[in-house]
């Protein structure tokens, strides 16, 4: 859990897994509040961090139904290695990947916190989704305007974890999205056989944004039910 400043400590034990397939490792030191939050500057809003992460999960698994791609489980591993990266690049004040990463794939993003309502977690994810403008299903490959949502769909990913942190000084949030295993395989025949075509029109509708929000606002049980585990 997070609350408040971006060196908060985590304080739920890891998962069992082999960490030699992760960086930045981080030990938990102490508890913090169970609650999760972020106080930003005057005149901006809250936001709920664990509601956040939850809505994300259920944004990714949405549209990974829509490919016939299981659904991402949430990983404690990945997500404080999300949490160390995502207040490494807050502190510095500019979205930068991380180079030592081995197996694990990442997606940034920013947001501000000066509007009247909370920021969309499903927002985020949409973006990443409207990628699919950019690629060939003809000719599946890396290509530089979709890989956010190559990474998204890609079916052979099975865990996601996600960090959050303020930027000092500015109502913003950087968010680091960590997958294992990482999609965006170049090797023969990764592409085709992990981004598949669309295998229904779902409720998403149109890849449209703003008829998304409103699709998404009144079918969101039937796209996204039981999409978070």
């Amino acid at each position: 859990m997070i609350c408040g400043t971006p060196d908060g400590t985590k304080l739920e034990e890891k998962e069992v897994v082999n960490s030699s397939l992760f960086v930045n490792k981080m030990e938990a030191t102490e508890e913090v509040d169970s609650d999760s939050c972020f106080l930003p500057p005057a005149n901006s809003v809250s936001l709920d961090v664990e509601d956040f992460r939850r809505r994300m999960i259920l944004a990714h698994n949405g549209y990974r139904n829509l490919h016939g791609s299981p659904k991402l489980k949430p990983l404690r591993e990945l997500e404080d290695d999300a949490q160390i990266w995502a207040e490494t690049i807050a502190a510095k004040g500019y979205l930068q990947y991380c180079e030592k990463l081995y197996n694990i794939g990442e997606s940034l993003s920013s947001i501000e916190l000066l509007s009247t309502e909370p920021p969309s977690a499903e927002r985020i994810v949409h973006n990443w989704y409207l990628e699919i403008k950019n690629y060939s299903f003809a000719e599946p490959r890396w290509r530089r305007g979709a890989f956010h949502f190559s990474q998204l769909v890609w079916r052979n990913t099975t865990n996601i974890g996600i960090g959050i942190a303020p930027v000092p000084g500015e109502p913003r949030l950087f968010i680091v999205v960590r997958y294992f295993p990482t999609g965006n395989s170049n090797f023969p025949g990764e592409f085709e056989k992990n981004v598949r075509p669309r295998i229904s029109k779902g409720s998403l509708g149109s890849l449209d944004e703003s008829s998304f929000l409103r699709t998404y606002s009144r079918s969101r049980s039937f796209i996204f039910e039981d999409a978070y585990i």
